[in-house]
C-alpha cells in the first residue's frame, strides 16, 4: 500500500473481507495479483445516468426500465434481449452456503467463462463483490403457455 497506512483499517478491512481472497487482495491495494485487473486511470465510458425505458426496445412495462444506476454500466448501448426457450445464461458468484442469492441476480452472461481474467475484465465483476466459487448455468425452459395461466 503506498503512503500513509492506518494499520487499524487495513485490519479491519481483511477482517470483513469475506468473499475471499480477491477481496482481501483489493483490502492490501494488491492488484497485480488479480487477474484481469489492469491498474490504470479511470476513463468514464458508460451511459449517462439516467433511466433507459423499456418502451425504447417496444417494451411497453416499466419492470423492464433499465435503471439509472445500471445504465452508467454499459459503455456503448443497452439492449433489452427476450431470451429463447433452450437459451442458456451464466452467472458466476458466491457459494451459496455463505450467499444463499448466489444463484439469483440480475447480471449474467451468454458466454461461459473459461477463466478468472474474463469474469473480471469482461463482465466488469470487482473482485471485491464476488469469490468466484461457483458457475450456474441456467437453460431458459421451453414454452409453457398452461403454466403462465393463474392458478385457481
Amino acid at each position: 500500500m503506498r503512503g500513509a497506512v492506518d494499520q487499524r483499517l487495513i485490519f479491519e478491512r481483511l477482517h470483513n473481507a469475506d468473499k475471499g481472497i480477491y477481496q482481501q487482495r483489493v483490502a492490501i491495494d494488491d492488484y497485480a495479483n488479480i487477474s484481469g485487473v489492469s491498474k490504470k486511470l479511470y476513463k468514464q465510458n458508460g451511459l449517462p445516468e439516467t433511466i433507459i425505458p423499456a418502451s425504447d426496445f417496444g417494451v411497453f412495462e416499466a419492470g423492464y426500465d433499465l435503471p439509472a444506476r445500471n445504465a452508467i454500466t454499459f459503455a456503448e448501448r443497452a439492449t433489452l434481449t427476450e431470451l429463447k426457450p433452450g437459451e442458456k445464461i451464466y452467472r458466476v458468484t458466491n457459494d451459496p452456503s455463505v450467499d444463499p442469492y448466489a444463484k439469483t441476480g440480475g447480471y449474467w452472461t451468454h458466454t461461459p467463462p473459461a477463466q478468472l481474467a474474463e469474469v473480471i475484465g469482461g463482465t466488469a465483476v470487482m473482485p471485491e463483490w464476488n469469490n468466484f466459487q461457483r458457475v450456474y448455468e441456467f437453460t431458459v425452459p421451453p414454452d409453457d403457455p398452461a403454466n403462465s395461466l393463474p392458478k385457481v
